[in-house]
């Protein structure tokens, strides 16, 4: 699984940014805006478009650029890009990694039995956003950019990490996230990378055909086959 990251706001100039049509403290509109993010994050089904940019904070150097596609259905997720694909469902998980040419499938099972039952906790996708994040927000303003509502947040303090982040509203939906994280590590000290993300295209329709390991692999008792695209890829099994 992946480690849970740790942001920080980067500022950003935004064209067609209007004129604000609430006033910061506003806590009736901004409890309406939350509402409206809680209700979408944690809906059961969500699938959307990424873009995640990390550079190094020293120099400013860009390190990689991925975008791919992440669908969440309960406790499954799939996640899919360039680079990658990763893959959960009740049964097994799977990864594919297109650079180094690997492959891994792990059942269910034994992963909680090495990992503890918690690995299996949906929080610990990368983009999720915590309850506890939004409960949190304090300094924010709302504006226009054309007919859609932007919301945008800061933390006097950060929590969980998160300093910022910018919600893009089409009418009562969300049609787009952007957060700016610096990651940390375990201990809390920052490890000098900084990551932007942006989500869009979100969806609450999600094919759970996705979340199918036949569309990669075969399982036969203990045996795994591979399908002919990654038959070159160094295999891992834990079954």
């Amino acid at each position: 699984m992946r480690k849970r990251l740790t942001f920080l706001l980067l500022a950003a100039v935004y064209a067609g940014t209007s004129s604000l049509i609430w006033a910061q403290g506003d806590a009736a509109a901004k409890q309406q805006y939350i509402a409206i993010i809680k209700k979408h994050f944690e809906a059961p089904h969500l699938q959307y478009r990424y873009r995640v940019q990390v550079a190094a904070t020293a120099h400013k150097q860009s390190l990689y650029d991925i975008s791919g596609n992440i669908c969440l259905s309960g406790q499954q997720y799939y996640d899919s890009s360039g680079t990658y694909i990763q893959l959960r469902n009740k049964d097994h998980f799977l990864s594919l990694n297109h650079e180094n040419k690997t492959a891994s499938l792990v059942s269910a099972q034994r992963y909680r039995s090495v990992f503890g039952a918690a690995s299996l906790d949906r929080s610990n996708v990368i983009y999720d956003l915590p309850s506890a994040v939004l409960d949190s927000m304090t300094t924010y303003e709302i504006s226009t950019e054309g007919s859609n509502k932007v919301l945008s947040f800061r933390f006097r303090q950060p929590v969980q990490g998160f300093q910022s982040a910018r919600f893009v509203f089409t009418g009562q939906s969300l049609s787009e996230v952007m957060v700016v994280m610096l990651q940390t590590d375990r201990w809390g000290d920052q490890t000098g990378q900084l990551y932007t993300v942006r989500m869009h295209h979100f969806s609450h329709s999600v094919p759970q055909s996705l979340f199918s390991i036949q569309r990669f692999c075969t399982v036969s008792g203990q045996t795994v086959r591979w399908q002919s695209r990654y038959t070159k890829y160094q295999a891992y099994t834990l079954l």
